[in-house]
């Protein structure tokens, strides 16, 4: 399921760890690139982004030799965004026990079944709160943390039907910018409230009819998220709930541990 902003935090964590690791990569949209059987591109984009020289392949089995003999002890950061199958992993992360200390591999997919044959804990990621929300809402609404004087009982109507939902929030409070008249709020919630059923997917059809084309697109591509982290000799293990960067709830979404699935 989609809408929780698994994109911003995936670039939030990196855009934080990069500096400090040195060797990194995020490879985006794994799964579309695997179904075109083409995941030996990502491997060589991912040795590249690492730093490291090679010659170009067409065997992901190659590809999979090259990457065990390049990453052995070496720290690195990686982001594997989107992965639906085991083979990805294998193919994409190759040396996970061998890599050097300190280094961080985040992993997102929408089949939490793709880890749990790893050693590996699971974040699942969670709605906004009701004070994040509002203030992710209002600042796409009103361009402030908090409702223009007499719009607080819609605002507060309108988190309701969005779930917490960042995507939600963030479309339906563009939606009403510039709008200050309570009629129109009153009809566009009338219509959504219909539309927003109690399932996540449904949901997010908040505000689709008002986006073009390429943005439906992306709108129905946002996926179910769950991320895993590697870091140093083992996967993280964080026995509370994490949220990064709490000032600013427009950047990134909450996550938490879900489980941790040992071989």
């Amino acid at each position: 399921m989609g809408g929780y902003g698994k994109t911003t935090l995936e670039k939030h964590i990196y855009n934080q760890k990069y500096p400090s690791i040195g060797r990194s990569s995020f490879i985006f949209d794994v799964r579309d690139v695997a179904a075109k059987g083409e995941l030996h591109k990502k491997q060589i984009q991912l040795l590249q982004n690492l730093g490291f020289n090679c010659e170009a392949f067409d065997s992901v089995e190659q590809g999979k030799g090259i990457l065990s003999n390049r990453l052995r002890s070496v720290r690195v950061l990686i982001i594997l965004d989107d992965v639906d199958h085991t083979d990805q992993l294998d193919s994409l992360f190759p040396a996970k026990d061998s890599l050097g200390w300190g280094s961080l591999i985040i992993i997102t997919t929408r089949e939490k079944e793709v880890l749990k044959r790893w050693e590996i804990c699971i974040y699942r990621m969670k709605p906004f709160n009701q004070i994040h929300a509002e203030k992710l809402f209002c600042w796409h609404a009103f361009l402030q943390p908090f409702p223009t004087l007499g719009f607080e009982k819609l605002v507060t109507k309108f988190l309701n039907v969005c779930h917490g939902l960042p995507l939600s929030l963030k479309l339906v409070g563009g939606q009403l910018y510039g709008c200050f008249r309570k009629d129109i709020w009153e009809d566009v919630l009338h219509k959504i409230s219909k539309i927003i059923p109690n399932d996540i997917i449904s949901r997010l059809k908040v505000s689709y009819d008002a986006l073009d084309k390429e943005e439906k697109q992306m709108f129905l591509d946002m996926p179910m998220t769950a991320i895993a982290a590697w870091e140093g000799s083992g996967w993280i293990d964080k026995k509370n709930d994490i949220e990064c960067n709490n000032s600013d709830p427009s950047q990134v979404s909450r996550f938490s541990v879900e489980s941790k699935h040992m071989a």
